[in-house]
C-alpha cells in the first residue's frame, strides 16, 4: 500500500467518524437526558482528530513542517482514552466530579505538553514516516501509561456494569 492510497483512507476513515460524532451529538440534543450520546460522540470525534493527524503524516507531499500531524495524532488519542472513560463511566452510573475533573487535568497537561516538548528527529529516522518514533521519550512512556490506565478502568467500569445488570 503507498502513502497516497494509506493517507486517502485514514482521510476518509476521519470523515466517517465526524459524521458518526455528530449523529451522536444531534441525538444528545434531542434526548438531553442520555448523556452517553454526548461522551461517545466527543470520542468518536476525537478519533476522527487521531486519524486526520496520521493521515497528515503520510500524505504524499510529505508531513507538514513541525510534526502537526503528529501532535494532532497524539492529541486525537489522548483525549479519544478520556472520552472513553467517561463514557464508561457515566454509563456504569460511577460517575464521581473528582475522578472526572483529575482525569480531564491528566489529559489536558498531557496534551499541552505534546503542544510545547519540541520533537527532535534522530539523523537516523530522518525518511521514517511514523508518529510514534519522533516523540520525546518521556511523553511516549506518558502517552502509553496513560491510554493503558484509560483502558484498563474502562474495562474494570464497563465489567462492573455488565455484572450488576
Amino acid at each position: 500500500m503507498n502513502d497516497a492510497f494509506f493517507a486517502g483512507a485514514l482521510a476518509a476513515w476521519a470523515v466517517t467518524y465526524c459524521s458518526v460524532a455528530l449523529l451522536f451529538m444531534l441525538a444528545n440534543l434531542w434526548a438531553r437526558r442520555e448523556r452517553e450520546y454526548l461522551m461517545f460522540g466527543l470520542f468518536v470525534l476525537a478519533l476522527a482528530v487521531m486519524n486526520a493527524g496520521i493521515a497528515l503524516v503520510f500524505q504524499p507531499e510529505g508531513a507538514p513542517a513541525g510534526l502537526v500531524g503528529n501532535r494532532i495524532a497524539v492529541s486525537g488519542g489522548l483525549l479519544a482514552a478520556l472520552f472513553q472513560l467517561q463514557f464508561a463511566v457515566f454509563f456504569s452510573g460511577r460517575a464521581r466530579p473528582w475522578g472526572v475533573w483529575l482525569s480531564s487535568l491528566a489529559t489536558l497537561g498531557l496534551v499541552v505538553w505534546t503542544w510545547s516538548v519540541p520533537w527532535d528527529v534522530p539523523p537516523a529516522l530522518e525518511g521514517e514516516r511514523s508518529v510514534f518514533l519522533r516523540m520525546s521519550p518521556g511523553l511516549g512512556v506518558a502517552f502509553c501509561v496513560s491510554t493503558l490506565v484509560s483502558l484498563v478502568v474502562t474495562l474494570c467500569h464497563l465489567s462492573l456494569s455488565w455484572r450488576n445488570g
